[in-house]
């Protein structure tokens, strides 16, 4: 399923890191999953702010790194999916994001 069939209240989609990009303002507030390797984790008061990367997109345009924002704990180097919410242009403390996966929970 593409990103233009993407229905309201339909399960989770799974997208590449590059395609949430992409498809970021037509996503903004639908649920998705992405499968990655983590690539850095920050954690502030118990939330873990967590860098994941798939290979695709490329830091030259940089779409290949999706900030998922989670209560779940990971580590450095872990191969995990995230499902969560698209939210879009997101102060998270530490600047205005773009795109992140809020509410991100691995399954």
């Amino acid at each position: 399923m593409g990103i233009g069939n993407y229905r309201p209240n339909a399960p989770a989609i799974t997208l590449r890191i590059t395609d949430v990009y992409s498809g970021r303002a037509e996503l903004n507030g639908q649920r998705v999953r992405v499968k990655g390797t983590v690539d850095r984790v920050n954690v502030v008061q118990g939330v873990n702010y967590v860098h994941l990367k798939d290979g695709s997109g490329s830091s030259a345009n940089k779409d290949d790194d999706l900030l998922c924002i989670s209560t779940t704990p990971v580590e450095k180097g872990a191969q995990v999916v995230f499902e969560g919410t698209i939210a879009v242009d997101r102060n998270v403390g530490m600047g205005t994001q773009p795109v992140v996966l809020d509410q991100a929970s691995t399954r």
